[in-house]
């Protein structure tokens, strides 16, 4: 299960949370309390629960792949269908997403430097 420093993190990390944050008045510590406390332990909720600026952040974390939606259409009496949505949290993913992070930051950039090619340092208009 993810913890709330582990979602912190994560969310820091994430190309465009502050764009989304600043339009809804959340900082990044409310969205990691508010996933936390929408999925719980089974990383499922109904999407029949969700307030819209919820809703908001899981269409956007959707697109990021962490989260998804499913439709599930289930027989009740006289043979009518109910359709009901939910999201499912892709703790899996935000782990892998973790790892890799950490890797990036164990970089030594010396070494990073080195890679470089001395042709490109001589010319200052190239752009990497």
């Amino acid at each position: 299960m993810l913890t709330s420093n582990q979602l912190i993190i994560f969310l820091e990390s994430v190309p465009g949370i502050d764009e989304i944050t600043k339009k809804s008045n959340y900082s990044i510590n409310q969205v990691a309390e508010m996933v936390l406390n929408l999925f719980g332990p089974d990383n499922f909720v109904l999407d029949n629960v969700l307030e819209s600026t919820e809703r908001k952040f899981l269409y956007f974390f959707e697109e990021l792949g962490f989260v998804e939606s499913i439709t599930d259409d289930v027989v009740i009496s006289a043979g009518r269908y109910w359709r009901i949505h939910y999201w499912i949290l892709k703790e899996d993913r935000i782990i892998k997403y973790l790892d890799k992070l950490k890797d990036v930051k164990k970089l030594n950039y010396d070494e990073m430097y080195k890679v470089i090619s001395d042709e490109l340092w001589k010319n200052n208009n190239t752009k990497l």
